[in-house]
């Protein structure tokens, strides 16, 4: 993730909505799956800590309240 877009509209928010699913671990020419992580029914690994780490970056980063708008799992 690069941070160009929020960086420049920073300063007009009043707040950071997010939608989240999962992780997708990423290699040269897409998408691999590990025997590491659980997935759900769409294929995306089920991983609630990095749900944890994506709002503290963002905090840290922007310091504006957060909403999570969008959040769960397909089974």
């Amino acid at each position: 993730m690069n941070y160009r877009f929020p960086d420049k509209v920073k300063d007009n928010l009043d707040f950071m909505g997010f939608n989240y699913y999962g992780s997708e671990y990423m290699k040269a020419f897409g998408i691999e799956f590990s025997d590491l992580a659980e997935y759900n029914d769409a294929g995306r690994a089920i991983n609630p800590r990095g749900l944890y780490e994506m709002l503290k970056i963002f905090y840290d980063r922007y310091h504006l309240p957060i909403f999570i708008t969008e959040n769960g799992t397909a089974d």
